[in-house]
């Protein structure tokens, strides 16, 4: 078997939580300071979907522990159209474009 160095074990076989990892398809920012309602009825903070560039940006930061937001500012939809905010995934793992980001909890915040 051919592993990358540096990896944990079960990122590198890719099972366990880095194996069922949730994969993002938009990212969004929720705005606390303008709240809205949706068209789902219900309501709550404004949505601001973010770029790919930018979504890749902030799962790196993130991973590193340095996210600019808190992470009960940013939530995702999955392919299933389900909303789910980022910080339930604290010490879990999420996938975007083929590759798998750690979530982990800012120490500064």
């Amino acid at each position: 078997m051919a592993f990358q160095r540096g990896l944990k074990v079960k990122e590198a076989m890719d099972i366990g939580d880095h194996h069922i990892a949730p994969i993002i398809e938009t990212l969004f920012f929720l705005d606390p300071t303008n709240q809205m309602s949706h068209p789902d009825g219900s309501y709550g903070p404004d949505r601001v979907a973010l770029s790919e560039n930018r979504t890749e940006e902030i799962l790196i930061l993130i991973q590193r522990g340095q996210a600019p937001k808190k992470l009960r500012f940013y939530a995702f939809r999955t392919k299933d159209g389900e909303l789910t905010r980022l910080h339930k995934y604290v010490d879990r793992y999420v996938s975007f474009k083929n590759k798998k980001y750690k979530i982990i909890e800012p120490t500064n915040q």
